[in-house]
């Protein structure tokens, strides 16, 4: 996964469109999308980090757009395997042992459902 929110947009842009009904490129995208849910760290104040190529603004508005379209593609694709893969990180969440990472992780999760809350509010 490249670091720069502006690099994974152009790669995210494609996305919906390369996946297909049945296609498993959709259960091995997942992770990587849900890993970019989670808010960076030099967002977060931390500017130990190289990600620093995008202000907060921007990168909701990548999370709204960009990403949340990736994510319903995923979704569309697999549904059994989103909202497990998503219910198992919040249980996973909500039973470890807080680190200043974890309501990040807990953040991202829960932001990857409501990317798909509508369409599945259909079903």
């Amino acid at each position: 996964v490249h670091p720069s929110i502006h690099v994974c947009g152009i790669c995210l842009e494609a996305v919906p469109s390369l996946i297909t009904p049945g296609s498993a490129y959709s259960d091995s995208l997942l992770p990587i999308l849900q890993q970019r849910a989670i808010v960076p760290a030099s967002l977060r104040g931390n500017h130990d980090h190289a990600d620093i190529d995008v202000d907060f603004q921007e990168y909701a508005n990548f999370r709204e757009t960009l990403l949340s379209a990736a994510l319903a593609a995923c979704y569309r694709n697999n549904r059994g395997l989103f909202m497990e893969s998503c219910a198992s990180a919040i249980d996973e969440f909500c039973s470890a042992q807080l680190t200043p990472q974890l309501p990040y992780q807990l953040e991202a999760a829960l932001f990857c459902l409501s990317a798909v809350s509508i369409d599945a509010s259909r079903r």
